[in-house]
């Protein structure tokens, strides 16, 4: 599972004791950090982070499922906490994703598959650019098939 998204699933109501604690510890915090994309600028008042997709995601799932509000400001919450006491850590698409399977009403296990089929596509175009585009700038996880194309 991947678990930034069965993490928020769970999250349940003790949000406000799991932020205590983590101020004790140094935990691995699920949905944030490993950003890949990222603006100048940290997105003012929500204090989500620096990643401007984590912002659309939430922002169409509130659109989306008015009805959800209660839930969606709860991880909202749970997202400027972590913010507030590690700064360097935004929340990422991971964390977004799990706002809205959690609206969807998905069970946490299908958002395993929901990674899964993304990162198949962003892990196929990346072996393709590789092996085309940058030539044997990098080796791919498998044997190449020799030689490599010049062009």
């Amino acid at each position: 599972m991947h678990a930034a998204n069965l993490y928020i699933f769970t999250l349940g109501k003790r949000t406000a004791e799991y932020l205590d604690n983590l101020s004790k510890h140094d935990v691995r915090l699920f949905g944030f950090g490993h950003r890949i994309h990222k603006t100048g600028e940290v997105d003012g008042e929500e204090m989500l982070g620096k990643d401007p997709r984590v912002s659309l995601y939430i922002q169409a799932t509130q659109e989306a499922f008015p009805e959800k509000q209660v839930d969606i400001e709860r991880l909202i919450a749970y997202a400027k906490g972590i913010r507030r006491m590690r700064p360097s850590l935004g929340a990422n698409t991971d964390f977004g994703a799990a706002v809205l399977f959690h609206a969807l009403e998905l069970p946490p296990d299908a958002a395993e598959g929901f990674f899964a089929a993304f990162r198949t596509a962003g892990m196929c175009a990346r072996i393709v650019n590789e092996l085309i585009v940058k030539g044997n700038s990098r080796r791919p996880p498998f044997p190449p098939v020799l030689p490599y194309p010049t062009q």
